[in-house]
């Protein structure tokens, strides 16, 4: 490390020599130093020892110029390490850099802005330099979304490709695996993937059966319904570059109503992806007299899903109704889903449950069971 005035003073001639070498000294290691030379000079070089960064002093000897880390390649490491303003238009990128790129070297790194979403395949031309075509990580063309407006971008240049590599991108879907949004679907529509998606995860729960009502009794009589099974459930993984929407089914719950078996609930299914059958309906209630006798059984579970290519399950069974004596009978419960949650001689909360069966005393009118608990769909996307 060495700095100098760059002036030799008058002397002997021992004292002269030493200042020269002093001097070229200086020059050949850039004056380099913790702390900037002087005097200053138009053009000089300062290897900046301090911050490990070269700087050259601008042509008006005003201010320095940063010219990039000391043990990089200047160029490119200086480039690498700013992010400009992109320009240009959705699909074709350009920007301009300082110091100006003059050649597309294997290996170089450039960090500019997104002018626009880009909605298909895409190119980079920094510096006016011929426009070549960014790819992904894996080395195919972009298909849209990777490149989100206002967002930061990384490419590196392959000479192999002759094709900047996306690297990186703020907030897009340049990362292949990369959860992209996430669908909660309820009612019968169609699904239409995000922008990017290659990939889904579809996972759901059909609708609970219904449970049973009673019958009206009589001053000797009790009467219970059976609770009715919860929907099937089933999760599965899907190539989604095939399509760009799938039809929706949302099977309606079963019913409870009065004096009669609760009705099964009707299948819902994600496209031809995957298919859930409905939860059944629970037993009637039956008015009984001899109090050895059961009330209305509960529903048995209902029929596997199909396409469910990770996990599927028939949904769990409802509970037989009891009755005990006039005064006293317990209506059977519906079936459980992970998605919700079973009430007895209420509403269910959440999705896929089955529905309580109803009960009645001594001289009580025919009671309603109750509904299952609905359907629905979640929708996990990938890039």
């Amino acid at each position: 490390m060495s700095q100098h005035d760059m002036t030799v003073a008058n002397g002997p001639g021992l004292t002269v020599r030493g200042d020269i070498n002093n001097a070229l000294q200086a020059l050949a290691s850039l004056s380099s130093g913790s702390v900037a030379p002087s005097p200053t000079f138009p053009c000089q070089l300062w290897a900046d020892t301090g911050t490990n960064r070269l700087f050259r002093r601008n042509s008006a000897n005003s201010a320095w110029v940063d010219m990039g880390p000391i043990d990089s390649g200047l160029r490119e490491a200086f480039n690498a390490s700013v992010s400009v303003t992109g320009t240009g238009s959705a699909n074709a990128y350009t920007a301009t850099f300082v110091p100006a790129v003059t050649a597309l070297v294997d290996g170089l790194i450039l960090n500019s802005t997104a002018i626009a979403l880009n909605t298909g395949a895409s190119t980079f031309s920094p510096d006016g330099m011929t426009a070549k075509p960014i790819v992904s990580l894996g080395h195919a063309a972009l298909i849209g979304g990777e490149l989100p407006v206002n967002s930061r971008f990384t490419v590196k240049y392959s000479s192999t490709l002759d094709a900047w590599i996306l690297t990186s991108a703020s907030g897009g879907t340049a990362l292949a695996g990369r959860l992209l949004n996430i669908q909660v679907i309820t009612t019968t529509s169609t699904y239409t993937k995000t922008v990017g998606t290659n990939t889904i995860e579809v996972e759901g729960v059909a609708a609970g059966g219904g449970g049973g009502g009673t019958q009206a009794t009589s001053a000797s009589q009790s009467a219970a319904g059976g609770g009715g099974s919860a929907g099937s459930i089933g999760k599965g993984k899907y190539d989604a570059t095939g399509f760009t929407t799938q039809s929706v089914t949302i099977g309606a719950p079963g019913v409870g109503a009065a004096g009669v078996a609760g009705t099964n609930a009707a299948s819902s299914s994600f496209g031809s992806l995957m298919t859930l059958p409905g939860g059944l309906g629970g037993g009637l209630g039956a008015a009984q007299s001899s109090f050895a006798n059961a009330g209305g059984n509960g529903a048995s579970p209902g029929s596997a899903p199909t396409g469910a290519n990770i996990y599927g399950s028939s949904g769990d069974g409802g509970t037989t109704g009891a009755c005990y004596q006039t005064s006293s009978a317990t209506a059977g419960i519906g079936g459980k889903s992970p998605y919700g949650a079973t009430a007895l001689l209420a509403a269910v909360g959440g999705f896929g449950c089955g529905g309580s069966g109803a009960r009645a005393t001594a001289s009580s009118s025919a009671n309603n069971g109750f509904n299952g608990g609905p359907a629905m769909f979640i929708v996990r996307e990938y890039a």
